[in-house]
């Protein structure tokens, strides 16, 4: 059943009065008819789902956007560390690995002193260092029993 008192050129007036309120998107304003802008008609009759335009987007999840925070610089010892550790297995083993240990070594304690980043990467350049002296001792000690080996099983055969 509908009310006679409205058709579909009439929306519902709330104030109970005889003015005429504009339906969505018809020019509210006189003086400018037919001005090809949507009128935005009185509160309450807006599509739904749309808020009123002017506000901020709304925080999601609760949590307010952070500042940056410049990251700390990495320290050019402990880069040059793990360089010279890993390109020693290659190009000049012995000095390769003791530069890597000594770069480390640098690198660690002004790390600690001057709070930059690149802890990691020193002590993997030691690490990596300190292995290839070792593995290099091992073959060295291993190459003098062989020649001390050798040589006393020829003098044994004379």
């Amino acid at each position: 059943m509908s009310d006679p008192g409205l058709t579909p050129q009439q929306p519902y007036d709330p104030s109970g009065g005889s003015a005429v309120v504009p339906a969505y998107g018809a020019s509210s304003s006189p003086s400018a008819p037919g001005d090809g802008q949507p009128g935005y008609g009185t509160p309450g009759f807006a599509a739904p789902g749309y808020g009123p335009p002017g506000y901020a987007a709304p925080v999601q999840y609760g949590y307010a956007p952070q500042p940056y925070v410049p990251s700390r610089p990495t320290n050019g010892m402990a880069i040059a560390s793990l360089i010279c550790s890993v390109a020693g297995w290659i190009l000049l083993p012995l000095i390769g690995g003791i530069a890597g240990v000594i770069l480390g070594h640098i690198a660690t304690s002004q790390i600690r002193r001057t709070k930059e980043d690149g802890r990691g990467l020193a002590v993997a350049g030691l690490v990596v260092g300190y292995i290839q002296i070792g593995v290099i001792l091992i073959v060295v000690a291993l190459w003098i029993l062989l020649i001390v080996g050798l040589a006393g099983a020829a003098s044994t055969t004379s």
